[in-house]
């Protein structure tokens, strides 16, 4: 299987932040998220990684290697 690198971002075609000062939060569902990816957290942001219901981590601003649960 070849990897291939994908980029979720917040930011919009125009360049402008999605979240802006209203958005809470924003859910992104992706299937190919998968232990090695590389997170990158804007400053004035933070990412609550969920799989399964459960909060596996919270990060801050920075750039994390993720590690993600195996499936069992």
């Amino acid at each position: 299987m070849a990897i291939t690198r994908q980029v979720i971002t917040s930011l919009q075609r125009d360049g402008t932040d999605a979240l802006g000062t209203r958005t809470v939060a924003m859910k992104i569902v992706d299937e190919s998220i998968v232990s090695g990816s590389l997170l990158t957290v804007e400053s004035n942001h933070f990412c609550v990684l969920k799989s399964r219901g459960a909060v596996l981590n919270v990060y801050e601003t920075g750039q994390y290697q993720l590690q993600t649960p195996t499936n069992r």
